[in-house]
């Protein structure tokens, strides 16, 4: 008996009802984060660089009390849109892209204080007392 292949491509079971993301159209293979964590602020400023396969012409992100300040494409400037998606999912980010089997799409951002996928941990709340966390329960 063989072992089963490991997934290649986006999921088959159907649309994801919690997200705006159309992975039949373009989906990760990788995702690289650099972080700026300012506590004080209670925010994360940061650049998430995402390699994907574009089967059409666009990519969509899940936003939620984000800043969206620059997109990028392979290196270059390109067309995007923070839209409305749902009241109790947030905003869905468009990035216009061409086909490709691997594009780089580049998103800098800042997060909100209200950020509701980020928990801040004052000092008093950590194991020693002495620094501040941040975590997801995402």
């Amino acid at each position: 008996m063989s072992a089963p292949s490991p997934l290649r491509g986006p999921l088959r079971a159907g649309r994801d009802p919690s997200s705006a993301a159309e992975p039949q159209v373009a989906y990760a293979t990788h995702l690289d984060l650099d972080w700026h964590v300012d506590f004080a602020a209670r925010a994360i400023r940061g650049v998430a660089t995402w390699t994907m396969v574009a089967r059409g012409n666009r990519a969509v992100f899940d936003l939620r009390n984000v800043q969206v300040h620059q997109v990028a494409v392979d290196g270059n400037s390109c067309q995007w849109a923070v839209q409305e998606h749902h009241a109790e999912l947030g905003q869905k980010l468009v990035v216009s892209l061409s086909p490709a089997e691997k594009t780089e799409v580049r998103i800098t951002y800042t997060t909100s204080p209200d950020a509701m996928a980020l928990q801040w941990l004052g000092p008093s709340m950590t194991d020693g007392k002495g620094r501040p966390a941040v975590f997801t329960p995402c």
